[in-house]
């Protein structure tokens, strides 16, 4: 493919004298593995879940982390959460979150149901102080006990991150811009750089890459020295001479980089759209049923949806119909949902 021509621009903000957290252990409850689960207890994707049913009475129920080495410089194990009591049941039951410790255990938290709900049903974060226990394996365990789970909703857990200084760490915390370019136009992309770490660094490469190719889109050398706790937007200019889809990402190469779990963005969708046009067709044939859940937004959408957030977001054009056309003629796509009950 014939190189285009790439403009590199920078902007640096100053955010608050505030410094930040390095996240060494972030974990989303996508994989069960490792985890000890008593009754009333489960995990599905994005979720760890106590429930009130089965009643059980007189109940000590509790959920296990797989084990955990903090490091020399841990600061804060931060849950994600949401209690949500039964208010008409409840006597004396509890909910704990403790650290568990080769020679013991240590309470980091308790909540009394009879105080009511805490946080909020999409989730609150809870940051607890752990430094005291760095260099040492743990597990993370959240119990609840008391008369009857009947006092109970739901104990909803949605992440759990443990956070470390480090005096070298830089992460990459954004790729903003397009995800849809016409043939022959230009796109613009910002890669934002935040300095986790406690000392300034500078020399530095800041990049902008193609996961579909692994070819260098842009890179840009800072020379002057980010500041702890200090973002810098990272400016990117490209045109493109060939239609495809592509995933593209940043990274930034920082030399003595004691954390580099979080020097890569996540993928950002990019499709380069050719010059010809084509018409697709989406048929909602799957009885208006929420049954499906978006694996990155996390809500429950019907299959239709599914599909026209996967089309918007890679800038096709389309219809929707509820009833199939007796003439299909006009159109070169045609994509059906069933969903998951069949029509009667």
């Amino acid at each position: 493919m014939r190189k285009l021509p790439l403009f590199i621009g920078l902007l640096l903000w100053m955010t608050p004298a505030v410094q930040s957290q390095t996240p060494f252990w972030d974990y989303q409850f996508d994989d069960p593995a490792g985890w000890t689960l008593e009754d009333n207890w489960e995990i599905a994707p994005g979720l760890m879940q106590f429930s009130w049913s089965p009643v059980v009475l007189n109940y000590d129920l509790s959920a296990y982390s797989p084990p955990i080495m903090l490091v020399d410089n841990v600061e804060s194990l931060i849950v994600n959460q949401y209690v949500e009591p039964y208010e008409w049941s409840v006597t004396t039951e509890k909910a704990e979150i403790s650290l568990v410790l080769q020679e013991g255990e240590v309470v980091l938290w308790s909540w009394s149901l009879s105080s009511g709900i805490w946080g909020s049903p999409a989730g609150e974060d809870l940051e607890l102080s752990i430094s005291e226990y760095a260099g040492q394996e743990v597990q993370v365990r959240f119990r609840t006990f008391g008369p009857t789970t009947d006092a109970w909703w739901y104990w909803d857990v949605f992440n759990l991150r443990m956070t470390a200084w480090f005096d070298n760490d830089l992460a990459v915390t954004e790729v903003a811009g397009p995800h849809v370019l016409t043939l022959g136009d230009t796109g613009s992309w910002e890669v934002s750089v935040q300095n986790l770490g406690t000392d300034p660094r500078d020399n530095f490469s800041v990049n902008l890459r193609s996961y579909r190719s692994g070819e260098l889109i842009g890179s840009f050398l800072v020379t002057d020295p980010l500041e702890p706790g200090v973002t810098g937007v990272y400016g990117f200019d490209k045109s493109f001479d060939q239609p495809y889809n592509d995933v593209i990402f940043g990274e930034v190469d920082n030399p003595g980089d004691v954390f580099p779990g979080n020097d890569r963005s996540d993928g950002f969708f990019l499709r380069i759209k050719p010059g010809s046009l084509f018409s697709i067709l989406v048929w909602d044939n799957d009885n208006d049923i929420a049954s499906i859940i978006d694996p990155e937004k996390g809500d429950e959408i019907q299959a239709d949806d599914g599909l026209k957030r996967a089309l918007d977001m890679a800038g096709f054009d389309y219809s929707e119909v509820g009833t199939l056309p007796g003439d299909l003629g006009d159109y070169d796509i045609v994509l059906s949902t069933m969903g998951c009950y069949c029509l009667g």
